[in-house]
C-alpha cells in the first residue's frame, strides 16, 4: 500500500486537507510494518477468501502471535512527525489554518490522543485501509479499528495505562464526542475487539468542510448560527445560567461572539432523541469554536429533575472539553439538574451581576449544621468497608443488590423507563430486621460509604412532637434536604415512626394514623437512600414492608462468624497473653457482634489497669458482666471451669 494520496480526492480545499493527508501517510506507513511483520508469522494464506472465518488446526499454535505485541518505533518515522510538527507551526504562525491542530487545541487533545483519533480515521479517507484493517483483525467482518489494533498502531502494549485512559468515556476523545465505539458493541465484545469509528462530521471538519451558515441536519429546526453582542460565546469559566427574562435579553458586554442558539422545547417528537441532539450541538460547538445557548432547561424535565441532569451530561460533565455554555430557563436552578463534580453554574442577573447559582455540594455540606439534618440527625461520616461486615451469605448478597440499585436507579428507571407512574421518586429503601448486636448501623455505614454518600442517623427524640402535624413536618423538612444534598438517611428503631397503625378510637389515634400515612406517601416520593432498622420487625405496618425496596434479615452470628468478630473487635494493637483463647469464646457463648465489642472493651479497660495484656481469663470475666447486663442466664457451675483456661 503506498504512503500518499492525492488530496483532491479528501476536500474541496488541498490547502486545508494536505497537512491532514501527511499524518494519515505516517499511519499507512505505520499499517504497512504492521502488515508485514503479521505476514511474515501468519501461517494462512493472506488471500483466503474465508480468513477470519474459521480457525484451522495449522494456524491454532499461532494465535498468540502477530499483532498483539506494540509496533516498534521507526526513526524515519520519528523523523517525518517532526518535520510536520514544525511545519504545521508555521503554517499557523502564518495565518493559515491547520485544522486538526486546531481541532486538538480546542478539544485539549494530548499527542497520544491525536494518533488513536488519526489511526481511526484512516478507514474513512481510504478504502484500501479496510483491507488492511480486517487482515490486522484476522476477520474480514471487522474493517474498521479495534482498541487492540489502535494500541498496536501507536506503539502501546495491550495492558496500557496511557492508551486506556485516553479512550475512557470521561477522555476528551469520547467525552466531546471525536471518537465513538461502534453501536451495540459497549460491554458486549471483549475491550480491546471493540470497534472504534470517527462521526463523519468530525472527519469533514478535519478535511475543511465547515459551511460558515450551515449545521448539521439533526441540528436544522432545533438551532441557529448566530452572532452575540454579549458575554456567550467567547469565554472560559462555569456554565452561565440565564433566568425569567434575562433569558431572552442581550447583555452589552464586551467579548462576544457567534453562538449555536438550541431551543430545547422543539425537541420532543422529533426524529432525534433530547441526548443525541444535545451532543451533536455541543460537538459542533467545540468544533467551530463558538458558544452554545440552550433552553428552556426545564423542558427536559419529564423524568424530573435527575432526567435532566442525565439530558444535560453531554454539555456540563465535569471532564467534558471546554465549552462556552448558556443555559436558559424560567425557574431556579434546580441542584439536581447538576452533574456530580460539575462546575456549579453562574447566574447572569438582568442587570449583570453574576451570581452562583447554587452552592457547590461541598459548601452544601459545611453548612448543613444550620438545617434540618444539622438539627435532628447525628452526622455519620462512613469509614467502614464491605471487610468490615461480618455476614453471612444471604445478607451480604442483599446489601450489595440495595447498593446496586442506589447506583443505577437513574439509568434503570429514568433512561429505561421502569419507574412506576403515581408520581412516585426514583429513592431506594431498604429495612434491616434482627437483633440488637448484629450489625445493623454498620451495613448502614458500608452501604453509604460505598456509594459516597454521608450518612445521617435521624434523632427520633427531635422529630417525633407531640404537637399535632409537627412530626410531619420535621420529616418533610429531612426528606427535602437530604434529597438535594448527598445525604443517605438512617432511621434507627424504626418502628417508632414506622409502626402499625391502630384501630381508630379518638383523636390522638386519628392523627396518629394520619402521620403514618403522610410518611407512606413521602417515602414513595423519596428520590434518596432511606435506611431503617428494627429490632421489632412484626411491629412494622406491612404497607410500609410492601413499599420497601428490599428487606434485609440480620441474624445472631454463628460460631465460625464470632470467631471472626472476636478477632476483629481485639484488632492488631491490643496486646494479647500467650494462649489467649478464642475459639473457646466462639464456642462457647453465643453473642452478637455488639456484645463481643463491649467484652473486649471491658478487658480491655482492666488490662490497662492491671498492665498485662489481655488474655481468656479477661475476657471471661467481661463475658459474664456482658450477661449479667442483657439479663441472659449463665451457668455458673461451668464458668469457673472456663476460666481456669
Amino acid at each position: 500500500m503506498t504512503a500518499t494520496a492525492p488530496a483532491a480526492a479528501y476536500g474541496r480545499d488541498e490547502t486545508e486537507a494536505r497537512p491532514l493527508l501527511a499524518r494519515l501517510a505516517l499511519v499507512q506507513s505505520r499499517i504497512q510494518r504492521a502488515v508485514t511483520a503479521r505476514a511474515e508469522c501468519d501461517p494462512q494464506p493472506p488471500d483466503d477468501p474465508f480468513r477470519g472465518l474459521y480457525l484451522s488446526d495449522e494456524l491454532a499454535p499461532h494465535m498468540l502471535r502477530g499483532t498483539s505485541a506494540p509496533l516498534p518505533p521507526d526513526e524515519g518515522d520519528a523523523l517525518t512527525a517532526a518535520a510536520l510538527d514544525a511545519t504545521e507551526q508555521e503554517a499557523e504562525e502564518a495565518g493559515r489554518t491547520v485544522p486538526l491542530r486546531r481541532l486538538a487545541a480546542r478539544f485539549g487533545l494530548s499527542e497520544l490522543e491525536r494518533d488513536l483519533l488519526l489511526v481511526a480515521l484512516a478507514p474513512d479517507l481510504d478504502a484500501r485501509v479496510e483491507r488492511c484493517y480486517g487482515y490486522l483483525n484476522d476477520d474480514i467482518t471487522r474493517r474498521r479499528a479495534t482498541i487492540g489494533l489502535t494500541f498496536v498502531l501507536c506503539g502501546l502494549p495491550p495492558h496500557s495505562v496511557r492508551g486506556r485512559a485516553a479512550l475512557d468515556p470521561d477522555g476528551a476523545l469520547r467525552a466531546g464526542g471525536l471518537l465513538e465505539i461502534e453501536p451495540g458493541e459497549e460491554g458486549s465484545r471483549p475491550y480491546l475487539t471493540r470497534a472504534l469509528r470517527v462521526p463523519d462530521r468530525v472527519a469533514a471538519h478535519l478535511l475543511g468542510h465547515d459551511e460558515p451558515e450551515v449545521l448539521p441536519g439533526a441540528l436544522r429546526g432545533v438551532a441557529q448560527l448566530t452572532d452575540c453582542g454579549g458575554p456567550l460565546g467567547k469565554r472560559d469559566g462555569p456554565p452561565l445560567y440565564l433566568r425569567g427574562a434575562s433569558a431572552r435579553t442581550e447583555h452589552p458586554r464586551s467579548g462576544g461572539g457567534p453562538v449555536i442558539r438550541l431551543d430545547l422545547s422543539g425537541l420532543s417528537g422529533g426524529a432525534h432523541t433530547p441526548d443525541t441532539l444535545l451532543r451533536a450541538a455541543a460537538l459542533e460547538a467545540r468544533l467551530r469554536g463558538v458558544g452554545l445557548v440552550a433552553g428552556p432547561v426545564e423542558a427536559l424535565a419529564d423524568g424530573g429533575p435527575y432526567g435532566v441532569r442525565q439530558s444535560l451530561v453531554p454539555l456540563t460533565a465535569p471532564h467534558a472539553p471546554p465549552l462556552p455554555l448558556t443555559l436558559t430557563g424560567a425557574r431556579p436552578w434546580d441542584p439536581d439538574w447538576s452533574c456530580p463534580g460539575a462546575t456549579a453554574p453562574v447566574e447572569l442577573r438582568p442587570d449583570g451581576s453574576a451570581v452562583p447559582a447554587r452552592l457547590d455540594r461541598s459548601a452544601c455540606r459545611s453548612r448543613r449544621g444550620d438545617g434540618a439534618l444539622g438539627r435532628m440527625s447525628r452526622h455519620v461520616r462512613p469509614v467502614a468497608g464491605w471487610a468490615d461486615l461480618v455476614l453471612s451469605a444471604q445478607p451480604r448478597a442483599l446489601l450489595e443488590d440495595l447498593a446496586r440499585r442506589a447506583r443505577h436507579r437513574e439509568r434503570v428507571l429514568l433512561d429505561w423507563k421502569l419507574r412506576p407512574g403515581g408520581g412516585r421518586g426514583i429513592g431506594v429503601s431498604a429495612l434491616f430486621s434482627g437483633p440488637s448486636g448484629t450489625g445493623k448501623t454498620l451495613a448502614a455505614e458500608v452501604v453509604a460509604g460505598d456509594l459516597g454518600l454521608d450518612l445521617y442517623v435521624i434523632d427520633l427524640s427531635t422529630v417525633v412532637d407531640k404537637y399535632i402535624g409537627e412530626t410531619e413536618k420535621h420529616l418533610e423538612a429531612l426528606f427535602t434536604e437530604a434529597e438535594h444534598t448527598d445525604a443517605a438517611l438512617l432511621f434507627d428503631e424504626a418502628d417508632a415512626v414506622f409502626g402499625k397503625r391502630a384501630q381508630t378510637v379518638d383523636a390522638h389515634d386519628r392523627y396518629a394514623n394520619t402521620s403514618t400515612a403522610y410518611l407512606l406517601q413521602r417515602l414513595e416520593t423519596f428520590n434518596g437512600l432511606a435506611l431503617l432498622t428494627t429490632n421489632m420487625h412484626a411491629n412494622i405496618d406491612t404497607a410500609f414492608l410492601r413499599r420497601l425496596d428490599l428487606v434485609v434479615p440480620f441474624a445472631s452470628p454463628d460460631a465460625p462468624e464470632r470467631r471472626v468478630l472476636w478477632e476483629r473487635c481485639l484488632g492488631t494493637e491490643v496486646p494479647r497473653a500467650p494462649g489467649l483463647d478464642l475459639d473457646l469464646l466462639a464456642e462457647e457463648f453465643d453473642l452478637s457482634g455488639g456484645a463481643i465489642r463491649c467484652c473486649v472493651l471491658t478487658a480491655a479497660y482492666r488490662a490497662a489497669e492491671s498492665g498485662r495484656p489481655v488474655g481468656t481469663g479477661e475476657l471471661l470475666a467481661a463475658v459474664r458482666d456482658e450477661y449479667l447486663k442483657l439479663g441472659r442466664y449463665l451457668d455458673e457451675s461451668r464458668f469457673p471451669s472456663l476460666q481456669e483456661a
